[in-house]
């Protein structure tokens, strides 16, 4: 199964990353790669109904976030950008992530879509960095989960497998690497897709969510899972671990080339974008269009990321 169509790019970074899982062999023809659950990950979880599900309560805790989002603006019908990996502290009961994310709250239904790279040691039992997508239909309570842990998004592809770790990743001062991801809805279809490094991954089906036909709501950027009490703050890491203020490329995290897409398909640069964050000690955000002076040819960087710890206890 192929989308309708799908929407171009100019790809200026060749992938070169390792899937690493394609070093046991390749898919057969007529199926596609799925990371098999075992004993140990059902086990992790709190309990059968959570298993595979993204934990937000951090049981007194708090979810972190800092990114960047356009402005009240119409809805748009996907989005798509370059994600640099990296691999950062997660404390064991806690998880990070680098994604973008759509969204619409309409009325009761609260409908998400995120995808990128994250580190859960909970739902994959290391701290490797691995592929992940995420869905929810009200708000991340009672549906939705990561990658094929659960119904809902149909897996097409062969050459890429959610849930897999990423190699190489990138370094402070160093090489940069970066994953390409759209996310884009797909009306002939009633469906939202899911497209890494120019591969058509799979789709959520209308059928899982309830009104979920735009995205007014776009985030580009990070979010860590608090678990500390009594307003003391993890060290679990957002992005390199560093803030947009350490020197930008090469040491913070960003996500490159950001774009919208319009109602016919059609990808286009925001001219007016604002970050937000729970706590800009502890993570923040920031964005610049490069290359400076040229309006037709400009691209949106998104810079985030923070490293938590005792001076967010200062707060």
């Amino acid at each position: 199964m192929e989308p309708s169509f799908a929407p171009k790019w100019e790809d200026t970074l060749k992938p070169t990353f390792e899937w690493t899982w394609q070093k046991s062999g390749s898919c057969p023809e007529g199926t596609v790669p799925i990371r098999r659950i075992s004993r140990d990950d059902i086990l992790r979880a709190n309990s059968i109904e959570s298993f595979g599900k993204k934990d937000v309560l951090g049981a007194n805790g708090s979810v972190e976030t800092a990114g960047i989002k356009p402005p009240s603006n119409p809805p748009s019908y996907g989005t798509k950008g370059y994600i640099n990996v990296w691999s950062v502290h997660v404390e064991p009961d806690e998880w990070s992530q680098s994604a973008l994310i759509v969204g619409n709250t309409n009325g009761e239904a609260h409908s998400f879509i995120e995808a990128g790279w994250g580190i859960h040691p909970v739902a994959f039992g290391d701290t490797k960095t691995r592929l992940f997508a995420y869905w929810t239909a009200d708000g991340y309570h009672k549906t939705g989960c990561y990658n094929t842990m659960c119904p809902g998004f149909v897996q097409v592809g062969k050459r890429i497998m959610l849930g897999s770790y990423v190699q190489p990743l990138s370094t402070l001062g160093g090489q940069q690497y970066e994953i390409d991801v759209i996310i884009f809805r797909d009306r002939k279809q009633s469906s939202w897709w899911l497209r890494i490094h120019g591969d058509n991954v799979g789709y959520w089906p209308d059928s899982i969510f309830r009104g979920f036909k735009n995205c007014p709501i776009v985030n580009w950027g990070g979010a860590i899972l608090n678990k500390r009490s009594g307003g003391k703050h993890t060290n679990t890491q957002m992005g390199s671990g560093n803030h947009p203020e350490s020197g930008q490329f090469t040491r913070t995290a960003y996500i490159s080339r950001v774009e919208l897409m319009d109602e016919i398909g059609a990808l286009f640069t925001p001219t007016s974008v604002q970050p937000y964050y729970t706590k800009e000690r502890c993570y923040s955000a920031k964005a610049n269009w490069y290359p400076f002076r040229h309006p037709i040819l400009e691209h949106l960087w998104v810079y985030f990321g923070g490293s938590g710890g005792a001076q967010c206890d200062q707060y």
